[in-house]
């Protein structure tokens, strides 16, 4: 983990300004593989306006990068699951943030008073967002929204602001699922995105393929106590089952499948 050297003086990292953080590094003749960015690694890091994260971090953790001032951008990697509570908060000059595919969940006060956003991308992978998270991000203007099973979002993740006067874009099916959610329907903007998702006969994920032949769906690559839940796209739960081939008795449309958490849109022919 990238850990703050604990001092009574912080004032030999106020001349960070560009950071690369490595793959790996090598301590006594051993390698070791950098995995995390550790609670206050660089709170209050005034003068720092960029840093590169390797795509071995899996984590950044609480007030990681909080009131980095200057910082200007980041770019989470595809490895990160987790962004702890207020792991940007008060980060005012930031105005672009890429969220990494991975992310499970992005805690509370996240980014917090990031008052230099004016789009986000919640991928389909994120399925809690916390308190506050998007709090004081008041010059949002889109805020799009990948995944097709609304992420559990706490009621004040975004500004009333942003409630307000932001779009949020949803996948094409869902309208109706994002307006019926009870935080998501806050927006009084909403619009479709058609280009967020294709949909096809197969729909892949990793090891998990789940492929539709009529109204008959096989997965292959999950576990045999994995539930398979099959929904449409109103959010309605229409089956639940163990079983790796099934029939989905609704005839032609789109469906979801979820499998430990994560969905797949296919078409039914």
């Amino acid at each position: 983990m990238v850990t703050y050297q604990k001092q009574n003086d912080m004032s030999n990292y106020q001349g960070l300004t560009n950071v690369v953080i490595p793959e790996t590094i090598e301590y006594n003749d051993v390698t070791y593989t950098i995995v995390g960015v550790g609670p206050e690694a660089f709170n209050y890091c005034w003068g720092l306006k960029s840093i590169s994260l390797p795509e071995t971090i899996e984590s950044i953790d609480t007030l990681a990068f909080g009131y980095c001032t200057s910082l200007r951008s980041i770019e989470i990697p595809n490895s990160v699951k987790t962004i702890g509570n207020e792991a940007f908060t008060g980060c005012s000059a930031l105005s672009s943030a890429s969220i990494g595919e991975a992310v499970e969940s992005i805690g509370d006060y996240g980014f917090f008073g990031c008052t230099g956003l004016s789009e986000i991308t919640v991928p389909q992978s994120v399925t809690h967002i916390g308190e506050y998270a998007f709090m004081g991000v008041h010059w949002l203007n889109e805020v799009h929204a990948e995944s097709i099973i609304p992420s559990d979002a706490h009621a004040t993740a975004f500004s009333t602001t942003a409630y307000k006067n932001a779009t949020l874009y949803v996948p094409a099916g869902t309208l109706a699922t994002y307006q019926a959610h009870p935080t998501w329907s806050k927006f009084l903007n909403m619009e479709v995105d058609n280009g967020t998702m294709s949909i096809d006969e197969i729909s892949r994920d990793g090891e998990i393929e789940v492929t539709a032949h009529g109204t008959t769906i096989s997965i292959s690559g999950k576990d045999d106590t994995d539930v398979a839940m099959v929904y449409d796209l109103d959010g309605r739960l229409l089956l639940s089952t163990t079983d790796s081939v099934f029939t989905v008795n609704t005839g032609s449309g789109v469906v979801v499948v979820s499998i430990n958490g994560k969905a797949y849109k296919i078409a039914l022919r």
